[in-house]
Order: structure tokens, then sequence, then C-alpha cells
């Protein structure tokens, strides 16, 4: 994936204030969201971001664990039918998406589609809500500047950073129980005038999560 190119003059952080608004894609997801929401409203806050947690999404059931393409976009559309079209809607399903990713972005819809599937074998010990703040995290930073685009700052070598690429899904541990903003991806924030000592004080809370329940 080719990574953007940033100017070396730094800019203020932003005064712009994003909206995000979760959306569990089931009941059975409902505890673990209200529980990344409780622990992480008040870091969210300071780093620009507001955290609601919006009515859940009835369960369907499908013809697969899966999701097609074509149920993706029905689910999307959905969620955004649900909440204001001003902010961000991050959703989270309990199926997989069809190429195997942990979350996609509808830029036409501000919604993002995370997927749990499977967690219980990704990562058994700890926390679901930690990957959820997570993701809220990754997208959220969209909601407060337009530019940013967290695929422009993946990196594969796996530093237990908030930008670590995670081709292998198993190392989202690492990501998660180290809680950290490498230098580089610091700067790069820092050039798109998004602060990175607030964003890194939710990472740490997402960290803290992550670790509750070993």
């Amino acid at each position: 994936m080719d990574k953007k190119s940033f100017s070396k003059t730094r800019q203020e952080p932003s005064q712009v204030h994003g909206t995000l608004f979760l959306i569990a894609g089931s009941p059975l997801l409902q505890e673990s969201c209200e529980d990344a929401v409780r622990t992480l409203e008040q870091p969210f806050l300071k780093a620009n971001m507001t955290l609601k947690l919006c009515q859940g999404l009835p369960s369907r059931s499908g013809s697969s664990s899966v999701l097609t393409e074509v149920e993706e976009h029905a689910l999307v559309e959905e969620a955004y039918g649900l909440v204001p079209s001003v902010g961000t809607r991050i959703i989270v399903t309990e199926r997989g998406l069809y190429n195997n990713w942990f979350s996609h972005w509808y830029s036409a819809y501000s919604t993002a589609l995370i997927s749990v599937f499977e967690w219980e074998k990704i990562a058994p010990q700890l926390a679901l809500s930690s990957f959820i703040g997570y993701e809220l995290l990754l997208h959220g930073l969209r909601s407060i500047n337009r530019v940013y685009e967290p695929g422009s700052l993946l990196h594969r070598e796996s530093k237990g950073c908030l930008f670590d690429f995670c081709p292998d899904k198993k190392s989202i541990m690492l990501k998660l129980q180290s809680g950290v903003l490498c230098r580089p991806c610091r700067g790069h924030l820092r050039q798109l005038a998004l602060n990175d000592n607030a964003i890194g004080a939710v990472f740490e809370e997402v960290r803290t999560l992550a670790l509750s329940s070993l």
C-alpha cells in the first residue's frame, strides 16, 4: 500500500469536533459496545470526538457467516437511516467481511463496518471492547480531519503501534496490549493537524481495556 507524502511543516492541532455513532449489529454485541463507550468517552472528548451509543440493529440470520458485498452495503444503508446524517457511524457485526479484513470504510455514508468474526480465536484473552475501541479511534479520526486516511499511515512492521498493518489477524494482540504510537506515525498525525498526544492517550485507554480481562 502506497503511503502519502507529508509536508515537513508542523501544523497546529485542529479544533474541529467530531461525533461518532456506535451501532451494535446484534444484541449480543451491545454489552461490549457499552463497555467501550463507558470507558473511552472522556478520552475521546479530550481528542475532540464525542462518542454516542445508538440503538442496535436487530439480529438477522444469514445464509453464511461471512457477509457478501451486497449484504455489507445493505447493512451500511440500514445504519445510515438510524442516525443523523452529520457524524461518523461505526457498525460492529459478528459476521466476517467479504475479503476477511477487520473493517471497511464506506465514504459515501461516512460509515465504517467493523467485523469481530471469530474474535474468540484471534485474541481469546483480550476484551472485545478493546478491539471496538481501537476501531473507533482508527476510523473516528476521519470525523475531525477529512484528509486523514488510516491506510496511508499503516506500516507492515509490527511495533505495537496503532497503525500496524496486521496482515496476520492474531498480531492485533500486540497492538492492543502495547497501546503506543510510533514516532513516525506521531509525526504524520501532527502534519495532519491532529493532536498526537490526545490520540495516544485514547489508545492507552484502549490498552487498559485490553488488559482488563487478563
